[in-house]
């Protein structure tokens, strides 16, 4: 019988040492994948935000830190987003991703009363073009089915 659990550990220590193998590149470092830059993110790294910009009740624009450009198409209508111009979020971690949720800021008084609070999106990268395209496109933010997607430009 401990032969047999020695056996069961070998194995299972030999497997694992395949898996380990499997996973690591040069130097014992993690292989990582390659981002594809023209797909569709789940995250941006918060430190790359320059600046966002509210297109209306249901796109942002995330302007990162070397001209790239992602549309963040939220999955419902976010009320008086638009009209109130400014949002706040909130994270434990380093990266903006689409299971976060953002908050409307409403100027009351001197300050700032928070408002609704909405899901985000995929982060979709958008060429300058497409931009102005989204920008001069009239939405329609209470009807969710009409958005602001909008073909590739390709």
């Amino acid at each position: 019988m401990a032969g047999l659990s020695a056996l069961a550990f070998a194995l299972l220590f030999a497997l694992q040492g395949s898996v380990i193998a499997a996973d690591n590149g040069e130097e014992g470092r993690p292989v990582e994948k390659p981002v594809d830059p023209d797909m569709p993110q789940t995250c941006v790294q918060m430190q790359r935000i320059d600046h966002t910009h509210i297109i209306d009740d249901r796109n942002i624009l995330f302007y990162m830190h070397g001209k790239k450009i992602y549309h963040n198409q939220l999955p419902h209508r976010c009320a008086g987003l638009k009209i109130a111009g400014t949002f706040m979020y909130r994270t434990s971690l380093n990266s903006l991703c689409n299971v976060d949720i953002i908050t409307v800021l409403r100027q009351s008084g001197g300050g700032f009363s928070p408002g609704p609070s909405c899901g985000l999106g995929m982060f979709r990268p958008v060429t300058a073009e497409e931009v102005e395209l989204l920008k001069d496109r009239k939405v329609d933010p209470d009807h969710e089915s009409e958005g602001a997607e909008i073909e590739s430009l390709d």
